[in-house]
């Protein structure tokens, strides 16, 4: 892989759409070497994880009578809503040089600036005073890590509420009864926080933290092919929507890594075909546990036999999943 090499860059989108969003994002992790924040806002636009059911995580048909977008992203993880009231961040990096604790270290000190204290939580929560401002994903390649995220300023809460249909289960581990209910507009906090500020702040954070950055700002098109070609590829309906194959049976269950929903098509027995769609944040785990399933016999020690015999184990959800996979039949 050629890589175009600058020093630290701050990137600072000025589009709203969040398709040429994702697409410049994308291909910066994979053309761009050298540490990179990138800055990007979205018009009403729900992102679901690269794993969910699109279906089950928002509501389609009022999103679509409000005019409002859906985008799929690549990283895992759970659907999201974005307004001009939410600033997106994407730290990205060469492989080797990861480091979360250090990513973070910005956000917080940026916040912390601002006369916010705010902490990590849980698998992937930025919290304030218990509430979640900033839901994080990941994505890891061959040779590039990518960190990205939400800072809910001043975002539309309703319209969050409204948009939004997380797994009940999900808001009962957390013993809440709404998805509003959990979370915090940082303008609350301090009411002279905008999203223009954040962004200064982020951009002064950052480069205390990496070294001397260089600042680039692109306008609401991308010219490059490899850009047009995910622009095309994230906006279609294939793409948002996925595969939804006909079934026989689902097993739910929620694990510490995610929510987990499997979806058998059965035939004299044997397992056809599976979809498996989930918040997890590894995404490569999910998918290999779609492969694993085929063509095995419909039952737990069939089911248990085929994984055992697959790859999965090189996977830290892997151990969980199989202690607790015979009881959900």
């Amino acid at each position: 892989m050629v890589y175009l090499v600058y020093m630290n860059r701050l990137i600072i989108s000025n589009t709203f759409n969040p398709y040429i969003n994702i697409a410049v994002e994308t291909y910066l992790c994979e053309n761009i070497g050298g540490n990179s924040l990138f800055l990007w806002q979205n018009d009403g636009t729900v992102v679901v994880g690269a794993a969910q059911n699109t279906y089950s995580e928002c509501d389609v048909k009022k999103l679509k009578a409000d005019k409002k977008l859906i985008a799929r992203r690549f990283s895992g993880g759970g659907a999201v809503y974005h307004d001009k009231g939410n600033l997106n961040f994407s730290f990205i990096c060469p492989k080797a040089e990861y480091s979360l604790e250090k990513n973070l270290s910005v956000i917080i000190k940026a916040l912390k600036n601002s006369g916010i204290n705010a902490e990590f939580s849980g698998r992937n929560d930025l919290l304030v005073f218990g509430k979640k401002f900033s839901g994080n994903a990941f994505r890891h390649g061959k040779d590039y890590s990518l960190h990205h995220g939400t800072i809910l300023i001043n975002g539309n809460l309703k319209e969050l509420s409204r948009y939004l249909t997380p797994q009940q289960g999900k808001l009962e581990s957390k013993g809440i009864k709404s998805v509003a209910s959990r979370v915090v507009n940082l303008k609350e906090l301090n009411n002279t926080l905008t999203v223009e500020k954040m962004k200064k702040g982020l951009a002064s954070a950052y480069t205390d933290t990496f070294g001397e950055t260089a600042e680039l700002c692109f306008g609401p098109t991308a010219e490059k092919p490899e850009v047009k070609e995910l622009y095309n590829l994230l906006s279609s309906e294939k793409h948002i929507f996925g595969e939804n194959p006909p079934f026989s049976t689902e097993i739910n269950a929620r694990f510490s890594f995610g929510h987990v929903n499997i979806r058998f098509n059965i035939e004299s027995g044997v397992i056809q075909n599976t979809a498996v769609f989930s918040d997890a944040l590894n995404v490569d785990f999910i998918n290999a546990l779609a492969a694993a399933f085929k063509g095995a016999a419909f039952s737990p020690q069939k089911i248990t036999s085929a994984l055992e015999n697959s790859a999965l184990d090189s996977h830290p959800e892997y151990p969980e999943f199989l202690e607790k996979l015979s009881e959900l039949f």
